[in-house]
């Protein structure tokens, strides 16, 4: 697959949910898993989609929460819902994050070219 072909398939799950991300359990390829929801007007079916990055020699992902937030969200209780969701802070047991601003494929990459 090209670099062109990744990013439109990263593109069409902008903004949605994150439910997992990391290196498998052999480490050498990194698995991204989103929840795709839509209008169910639209007729799109909601669908868990699944990326394989095979041989990822890195990946870098960043937060987009706040640092106040953050300050305010390391309650351990907020892990869990059942247990965070009556404090203050962001609920970390919802297990699932945007994916916003999104993914994006960086073509030229010393790191991979090493």
């Amino acid at each position: 697959m090209d670099n062109e072909a990744l990013q439109r398939m990263l593109d069409d799950v902008f903004d949605q949910a994150l439910v997992f991300h990391g290196f498998v359990d052999y480490m050498r390829d990194y698995e991204v898993v989103v929840y795709r929801t839509a209008d169910q007007r639209s007729g799109v079916q909601p669908a868990y989609m699944r990326y394989l990055f095979r041989y990822c020699v890195e990946a870098r992902c960043q937060t987009t929460v706040p640092s106040k937030v953050w300050q305010e969200s390391l309650d351990d209780r907020l892990i869990d819902y059942e247990t965070g969701v009556a404090l203050d802070g962001f609920i970390w047991g919802v297990k699932w994050q945007n994916l916003y601003p999104g993914a994006t494929v960086v073509a030229e990459s010393t790191s991979a070219d090493a």
